[in-house]
């Protein structure tokens, strides 16, 4: 990566810090933060590159960067206990509550060992309170701890059990009984019918579009034993039960979002993580995955009302198709502004068509070689028609749309031909005056021819070539 890089992508984290600032009250980004894990990773490497420096060690670190920094009130140094905000700690905690039941989260938690950590601190700073001693645990935090259920004092913190021992005993139980609805009071294995219970309320959310602590690996594992919407149907999650109006209810607060997505950007492209709204890049892929379901006379929540609803937007079904006629679309706009197709790598304008340039010349690359490539005849012709060509010369002037500026393009000038300074004027000779016919006389002395009564003067060197007559 050239230096002038790198400080761009530096200026592009600068901004992200700041725009979390703005968000939060601070800039003590998390180092594993889910919702942009560079820039947490980037507030990390800043306070190593400084502490380098300090030390009179190699580092990227310049005064420069830590005036902007210091601007923002960044940290240099931080306890770990101040590296994570407490709503932070609290959110995480409630999201271990909701997946395993409680909050007796264990103190070497595989997924999270420093929530592990800070749950067992708080407890250490309740003791102290108790004691009389000073402590950082308010009564606020006190209250806002025991709201979520938090427990003081646990009696055996081995309790935990991980993801695929649950698994693990979901497949026994589906062995012996034939399907996976275990009885929230299962008496084999309670917790065991809580996890299941809490799993299926997760899954009936990701269904209806809503962000759920189950990743695609552990959603695809569920379905793979069983989970379905026929399971719905059978448990308490059941339309029945109102959850059905539920998803309805969130289904249009998808769909007024994406039309507020298109407004913005003209399409409903939502890239599937879109950062400003990751629940409806999941949603509308969520969209198209059930439209596909639908269309093969498998089980879908798409509905007809549903498919003119989104169609109504300009909604499209393939993704590919959508992303195709957008770039083709800007394709056609840049070659009406600048009269050909070939753009530049480095187009500030439109990066992303740029880009998209650059992989379809890679796959005509490919197609022509007989490998594997996504580009199809069609497509090369449509392109092709466009003028774009597939390699350009370096350096070589770009080739115009064909028939795109003819029209309007200035006739050809001719061949410059170094100019010849022209001779002067030379003035013709006057005609000979006739002269009659002298009388016959034998052996008559022959005169010599008579001189013109003003003769030019031949030109000189200096005066160029004589003008030849043609």
């Amino acid at each position: 990566m050239t230096l002038r890089k790198q400080q761009e992508t530096w200026e592009v984290r600068l901004k992200e810090l700041k725009a979390y600032k703005v968000a939060n009250g601070h800039c003590n980004v998390p180092l594993h933060y889910e919702e942009n894990k560079q820039l947490g990773r980037w507030v990390d490497k800043q306070r190593t590159y400084y502490r380098q420096m300090k030390e009179g060690k190699k580092s990227s670190m310049t005064a420069e960067r830590i005036e902007k920094l210091e601007g923002l009130n960044f940290r240099w140094k931080i306890r770990d206990s101040d590296h994570v905000p407490w709503e932070e700690r609290m959110k995480q905690l409630k999201a271990y509550r909701d997946l395993h039941g409680d909050c007796n989260v264990p103190y070497h938690h595989p997924e999270n060992k420093a929530l592990g950590k800070w749950v067992s601190r708080q407890r250490e700073f309740f003791k102290f309170r108790q004691e009389g001693l000073r402590s950082s645990l308010t009564d606020e935090r006190v209250n806002e701890l025991a709201e979520v259920g938090f427990t003081w004092k646990v009696r055996d913190q081995t309790d935990y059990v991980p993801w695929e021992t649950r698994i693990r005993e979901l497949k026994e139980y589906k062995k012996k009984h034939g399907d996976v609805v275990v009885p929230k009071d299962y008496e084999a294995n309670k917790k065991l019918g809580r996890w299941v219970d809490h799993q299926l309320s997760f899954y009936s959310m990701q269904l209806g579009g809503l962000p759920t602590p189950l990743t695609a690996e552990r959603t695809k594992e569920l379905e793979a034993l069983g989970f379905s919407e026929e399971m719905l149907q059978d448990t308490e999650h059941s339309p029945s039960s109102g959850h059905s109006s539920v998803l309805d209810a969130n289904w249009k607060k998808r769909l007024d979002e994406l039309k507020q997505y298109r407004d913005e950007h003209g399409d409903c492209s939502v890239p599937k993580r879109y950062k400003a709204n990751t629940a409806l890049g999941y949603w509308v892929n969520t969209q198209r995955k059930h439209y596909k379901l639908l269309k093969e006379g498998k089980k879908s929540t798409m509905t007809n009302a549903r498919i003119q609803e989104l169609e109504k937007l300009g909604f499209a079904w393939n993704q590919n198709e959508a992303i195709w006629n957008k770039r083709i679309q800007e394709l056609k706009d840049y070659s009406k502004e600048h009269g050909h197709c070939n753009v530049p790598r480095n187009y500030s304008q439109n990066i992303e068509l740029a880009k998209w340039i650059d992989s379809q010349r890679k796959q005509y690359s490919m197609k022509r070689d007989g490998k594997k490539a996504s580009i199809t005849d069609a497509r090369v012709a449509e392109l092709e028609g466009m003028g774009l060509t597939w390699k350009p010369r370096k350096g070589a002037p770009l080739v115009p749309v064909v028939g795109a500026v003819e029209a309007a393009a200035p006739p050809p000038k001719a061949a410059s031909v170094p100019a010849v300074a022209a001779p002067p004027a030379v003035k013709p000779a006057p005609d000979p005056v006739p002269v009659p016919p002298a009388a016959t006389k034998p052996a008559p002395t022959v005169a010599p021819p008579a001189k013109p009564e003003a003769e030019a003067p031949a030109p000189s060197a200096k005066d160029g070539p004589a003008s030849v007559e043609i």
